[in-house]
């Protein structure tokens, strides 16, 4: 009866795994590297949107006792005394659970490196701009380009 709902869970948890994934890749991978893998992210996301949309068509087709006993489980609520399909049910939620744990905690890791990364590139712009090269560089082009007006007759 619930077999239709623990498959689509089951995908979820599959989606899960591939996010999962693709965010432990983005702590340790360079700058260049990071924008497709945030791409990838997104596709995931709008499967796993598709996937909750599907198993929310499922609950409602269900008798109102059954939806109940299944909104409960898929809030990740414990439930004593399952069995059967509902029982698999509730294990599959539980495994769904544990990786939206550690996507979220490696979507903390990801983000507090890329805001370093961030962060470090802004200090070497600010930095080279005021480097001896880039200010010799700057000045004789700035000058010349005032002088050049003062040239110019035919204003």
């Amino acid at each position: 009866m619930n077999k239709p709902l623990i498959s689509l869970v089951n995908k979820k948890i599959e989606q899960l795994e591939r996010y999962s994934e693709i965010t432990s890749r983005m702590i340790y991978e360079d700058i260049e590297g990071v924008g497709d893998l945030i791409e990838q992210r997104q596709d995931i996301i709008t499967s796993l949107d598709g996937v909750s949309v599907e198993i929310k068509k499922f609950v409602s087709e269900q008798s109102i006792e059954h939806q109940t006993t299944l909104n409960k489980i898929l809030k990740f609520e414990d439930i004593n005394g399952l069995t059967g399909d509902l029982q698999e049910l509730q294990k599959k939620i539980r495994e769904s659970k544990k990786m939206i744990d550690v996507i979220n905690k490696n979507d903390k890791l990801a983000y507090d490196r890329l805001k370093q990364m961030r962060d470090n590139i802004v200090v070497q712009m600010e930095n080279s701009q005021k480097s001896k090269k880039v200010v010799n560089y700057l000045s004789p082009t700035s000058s010349d380009l005032s002088k050049g007006s003062k040239l110019n007759i035919s204003h």
